[in-house]
């Protein structure tokens, strides 16, 4: 599966843009800013008639070059993805030994800014053919998280829609357009997280779909064990510091995640 880009359902764009822009204002500013200066200064050598039609033309061609860039940047950055240090894992979802599906995950780092995203689809079939599309997504600054997404579709019908989003000391929690307050100190572990970084002694994992925190326990050497609310429970195993293997139990089913590939840009 191709991991392509897009902005999750309920995504706040607004959100990820003030805390991202900074670094990159005063250099798109100054790009700008001297592109507009050549050009001018080379008008003003024309004007005393001095040929420069070479020059003239890379002036004003730097000029239009710049002024599109600068468009092309304000929409990177709405996407996170300017100058940030992006990695990808490729999993493959499989259940009772056969391929039933794949699950991208891509992490972008932009100075303390770190944005997770997961894409999964998965086809199965039990009386019937069932397809289910997720996309999963979380932003953390210095390790708080500020904003997360779940979005999950069902044979094309929207069946989960929620977001968790950073509130002064509390979290907003959004479900299907209902709002409530989870009063806790800042979230630094979701789910998202427990893909990318073995959580050691850590006890509780805030679950972005049930929008609580719920019970981590070592099983065993560099195996931990997620319990649900809902009864179902997930298994983590862990290499290098990195989930190299998820074994989702459900009451109905039960699927492998198995890394197969890692991607560096």
């Amino acid at each position: 599966m191709h991991c392509i880009y897009q902005l999750g359902k309920g995504y706040c764009p607004l959100l990820f843009l003030q805390h991202i822009t900074a670094p990159f204002y005063h250099t798109l500013k100054s790009a700008i800013m001297i592109s507009v200066l050549i050009f001018f200064l080379l008008k003003k050598y024309r004007l005393t008639g001095i040929k420069l039609s070479m020059m003239e033309e890379t002036g004003l061609l730097i000029f239009w070059i710049s002024k599109r860039i600068g468009i092309i940047v304000i929409l990177l950055l709405l996407s996170g993805l300017l100058q940030a240090q992006e990695k990808t894992w490729y999993y493959q979802i499989i259940k009772n030994g056969d391929s039933v599906g794949s699950l991208c995950l891509q992490q972008w780092v932009n100075g303390n800014i770190t944005r997770l995203k997961m894409v999964s689809e998965i086809e199965v079939r039990f009386l019937l053919k069932i397809k289910v599309y997720s996309i999963e997504e979380a932003i953390f600054q210095e390790g708080r998280l500020l904003f997360s997404s779940v979005y999950r579709k069902v044979n094309g019908q929207e069946k989960i829609n929620k977001q968790t989003r950073a509130l002064y000391n509390t979290y907003q929690l959004i479900n299907d357009g209902k709002t409530a307050t989870l009063n806790t100190g800042p979230i630094l572990n979701n789910i998202l997280t427990l893909y990318l970084r073995e959580p050691g002694n850590l006890a509780k994992v805030y679950s972005d779909n049930h929008q609580q925190f719920v019970n981590l326990q070592k099983t065993g050497e560099h195996t931990y064990k997620v319990e649900l609310p809902d009864g179902n429970y997930n298994f983590y195993s862990f290499q290098n510091g990195i989930c190299t293997r998820a074994e989702v139990h459900h009451s109905l089913y039960k699927l492998q995640f198995v890394l197969t590939q890692q991607v560096n840009k």
